[in-house]
């Protein structure tokens, strides 16, 4: 069988296996970085994936949801509009600080774990070559910060202890961006403390594409 492509074209084609797998390897990474920072936060990761499907490269499922977890769904009026999503009465200021702070280290935990396979330090890991792969990331971060931020925390305008009561008067993106800027150094942070259990996490998704929850805990210690 005689080979038609010329020496610049298998040069090419070398080049582009290159790139796939190096956007595989930081894809497991990235999936890692998320399980891992769960899973030390205390939240039960399900699977860890990095089998792309139509809108992601890879995906870790775990059982928090911030949302879920502060907010329940009223019922439908008598007219039969749809409820609204109120804060449960029994979540508490403490409760809130938690979930914001689990729930917004895990969504960047990815982005960061990707950044130092890249080298990147923490002010420079918003990357665009990052910031793409992160789109899903973002939308859980905004969707936590919407449910937080509604209704005055649901505490009267009371902040939890910790974050700064000054933003809370200004526009609500500023306090987002406070609790995003903190979450994420947070997840920096034990990123780099846990890197050689991220890079054996890595190491077992790359093998196997997918893992469930008992596997990746096996793995991890």
């Amino acid at each position: 069988m005689t080979n038609d492509f010329t020496p610049e074209e298998e040069q090419e084609f070398k080049e582009v296996a290159e790139r796939l797998k190096k956007e595989r390897e930081s894809t497991a990474v990235h999936e890692a970085g998320h399980a891992v920072v769960a899973e030390r936060l205390g939240v039960e990761v399900i699977r860890a994936s990095i089998v792309p499907d139509a809108t992601t490269a890879g995906r870790v499922h775990h059982g928090l949801d911030v949302v879920r977890d502060l907010r329940f769904l009223d019922q439908p009026d008598i007219l039969g509009h749809p409820g609204d999503f109120r804060m449960r009465p029994d979540v508490t200021p403490e409760v809130v600080r938690d979930l914001a702070h689990r729930g917004l280290a895990i969504s960047t935990a990815g982005q960061q774990a990707e950044a130092v396979y890249m080298g990147l330090p923490l002010e420079d890991s918003d990357h665009w070559d990052l910031a793409w792969k992160a789109t899903f990331d973002r939308e859980q971060q905004r969707r936590i910060l919407d449910s937080l931020i509604r209704d005055d925390f649901g505490f009267e305008g009371q902040i939890p202890e910790g974050w700064p009561r000054y933003l809370h008067d200004g526009p609500v993106t500023a306090l987002g961006q406070y609790l995003l800027r903190d979450t994420r150094s947070r997840a920096r942070a034990m990123i780099e403390r846990e890197w050689s259990v991220i890079e054996k996490l890595s190491d077992a998704l790359l093998e196997r594409n997918e893992l469930p929850g008992d596997q990746v805990r096996e793995v991890i210690g």
